[in-house]
């Protein structure tokens, strides 16, 4: 999960949490680049990839085109050069 709303801000924090284990929790990440709600999000090859959704970095909502991957090992997040 990336991001949310408490009816005042939105957040850039992101949790994991693995479907296929029902013991799994929610385990917190390095807070995402920017304050972004509803992203397309994927888990492959060991990295966490998130495009779009609407972004709030200009204090109002508008749709983003960015697009970051997480890499687990590093724990960092890097923003992924589209052409």
């Amino acid at each position: 999960m990336i991001g949310g709303y408490d009816g005042i801000s939105y957040y850039p924090n992101v949790q994991v949490i693995d479907l296929e284990d029902p013991d799994s929790e929610c385990a917190p990440l390095i807070n995402y680049p920017s304050g972004v709600f509803y992203p397309t999000v994927a888990y492959t090859d060991g990295r966490l990839r998130a495009c779009g959704g609407v972004s709030t970095e200009s204090g109002a909502a508008a749709a983003s085109a960015a697009c970051y991957e997480y890499d687990v090992d590093e724990e960092t997040w890097s923003r992924e050069e589209r052409n």
